[in-house]
């Protein structure tokens, strides 16, 4: 618990420090944090992270001992993506230390985040606090094919934001060939050019309402489209899901929407704005498939640059100081008490310990 405790330390206070003292602080503000993150989860024990010694590392070591054909006959066996496991085969061809592995597999999904939080987030600070207390970051503790599809799909916002659809084809596929749920975030194209409004909360609680109602016979109806032992997996966790990730969402949302204001369809405010009504509509989902907290964090994760864009969109100083810091002690408060009980990654042990 301690090592997180101190991480949320280090993450504000080398904020302010660097804003004070140093000049173009934020690019290295970024840099730093973003070591950081990828030290802790570069050189953690492989204790820390739930599948990690369960199913990553057994794969691993049989992937390394495979020749390419029986590779893709193995994955044609299990009915998964065939590119992570090549890529299990090249990373055991430079090394098969286990903690080089998962350095390897913890490299893209922190530093495109990190420069997206960069590029796009007014405040830093707060898209880091985001990126922590939301477990998008103890997320890449375990779900390591997960993590490494959402970080080319964060890439592609690139692309989505300046409307480039090929490209944004190009990444959204390359992402499915990690983890092919993230085929989904193909949505975000079209509905990128919604106008913001109230209907969007009409959306969203009519998708509650009927996934309350009708949560049997939708569950059977999945069941019945995705009939095979890759997808049962999934769906038998769809009763023990709670609906508090969408509650937090939802909240961000209807924060996000009083703040933008009148700007809500400018071109960025309305895509981050979409960005996150998706990630509502899919995580409302959760009582009838638990794994679609899973894919609303395809779309949630870019909340690291639009609550703080929202705040700063707030044209008084002194709103913008409260909201921050109501913000932060929010974050901070819903950090400690989930990572109190998730076992998969408390405590944290090192490769030094």
């Amino acid at each position: 618990m301690l090592p997180y405790f101190i991480l949320i330390i280090i993450i504000i206070s080398s904020y302010f420090f660097m804003k004070r003292f140093i000049k173009n602080y934020r690019k290295k503000y970024c840099i730093f944090i973003g070591i950081l993150l990828f030290l802790m989860l570069a050189l953690r024990d492989t204790s820390v992270g739930l599948d990690i010694e369960g199913l990553y590392l057994p794969y691993f070591k049989l992937i390394k001992s495979m020749s390419l054909r029986e590779i893709v006959a193995f994955c044609n066996e299990k009915e998964t993506e065939l590119v992570f496991y090549l890529l299990n085969y090249i990373i055991a061809i430079f090394s098969e230390n286990v903690h080089f592995y998962l350095a390897i597999m913890a490299f893209p999904y922190v530093f495109i985040v990190s420069r997206f939080i960069y590029k796009y987030a007014k405040n830093p600070v707060i898209g880091f606090l985001i990126f922590l207390s939301l477990n998008y970051y103890c997320f890449s503790f375990s779900a390591l094919r997960h993590t490494l599809a959402a970080s080319i799909l964060v890439f592609s916002y690139d692309f989505l934001k300046e409307k480039k659809l090929l490209p944004f084809l190009i990444s959204v596929f390359i992402a499915s060939t990690f983890h092919r749920t993230a085929l989904i975030f193909l949505i975000a194209y079209p509905i990128s050019n919604l106008k913001i409004g109230w209907k969007q909360i009409a959306v969203v609680m009519s998708i509650v309402l009927c996934t309350t109602l009708f949560r049997d016979v939708l569950f059977n109806l999945i069941f019945l489209v995705f009939n095979s032992g890759h997808f049962y997996e999934y769906l038998s966790r769809g009763k023990s899901m709670s609906l508090v990730f969408f509650a937090i969402n939802f909240s961000l949302y209807l924060f996000m929407l009083y703040l933008f204001g009148e700007d809500r369809n400018k071109k960025s405010n309305a895509l981050f704005l979409n960005l996150q009504f998706l990630c509502m509509c899919f995580s409302a989902m959760t009582l009838i498939l638990g794994e679609m907290i899973r894919i609303s964090f395809y779309f949630g994760i870019f909340a690291c640059a639009s609550v703080p864009n929202a705040i700063e969109n707030s044209n008084y100083s002194v709103n913008k100081k409260f909201y921050y810091f109501l913000m932060s002690l929010c974050l901070i408060v819903y950090f400690l008490n989930f990572t109190i009980y998730n076992n998969s990654i408390v405590p944290y042990s090192s490769i030094f310990s």
